[in-house]
């Protein structure tokens, strides 16, 4: 096997194991009665798997030890199992904070790092991705066709299987840089 391919699969197995590993960390309570991780608990557990394998420009916060901002946009459940997976983590020496915002149109981009617009409400999750176009923000999105519309990362659904796809000329153009390692695992969208 040529070894661009053997390094390709090493690193789709870790960060699979990653992504398992995060899933199975959320949910003590559910993993003691016997249950399995919710769907927005493995969705949060791939945002905080999004956000180590993307990398903003020291600028785009306000100080050294500033947190790096979550803000969830539509999805009360997503937002509860961004907490749980978050709770005390920090990625690159940042803490991470979470946070809801009520509409696409109170998010602020200088305030908020990573933007996730939940919920299947394609209208508002297409104006929340034009609305943060070309700004600074990590925009993750629950709704079909999310990036076509501007959005960086969005989820998708084939069958049971949750998959994501990625924009690099939205993450371009937000100023951000997408892991190679993490583009492996993506459908890549242009």
């Amino acid at each position: 096997m040529p070894r661009a391919i053997e390094s390709r699969n090493r690193w789709r197995r870790l960060l699979s194991g990653a992504i398992v590993i995060s899933c199975l960390l959320l949910s003590p309570a559910q993993r003691a009665a016997g249950g399995s991780p919710s769907i927005t608990d493995v969705k949060a557990a791939f945002i905080f798997n999004f956000i180590k394998f993307t990398t903003w420009d020291e600028a785009h916060f306000s100080g050294d030890d500033s947190p790096l901002e979550i803000c969830v946009a539509g999805n009360n459940a997503l937002y509860v199992s961004l907490v749980r997976a978050v709770d005390g983590k920090t990625v690159r020496g940042r803490s991470l904070s979470v946070s809801t915002v009520e509409s696409p149109e109170k998010i602020q981009a200088p305030t908020c790092h990573v933007v996730v617009v939940g919920g299947e409400e394609k209208e508002k999750a297409w104006r929340a991705a034009a609305l943060l176009a070309g700004t600074p923000v990590l925009t993750v999105g629950e709704s079909p066709d999310f990036v076509r519309h501007g959005g960086v990362i969005g989820f998708t659904v084939d069958g049971r299987k949750l998959g994501f796809e990625i924009s690099l000329t939205n993450a371009k153009t937000a100023d951000l840089e997408i892991s190679s390692k993490l583009l492996q695992l993506a459908r890549v969208v242009e």
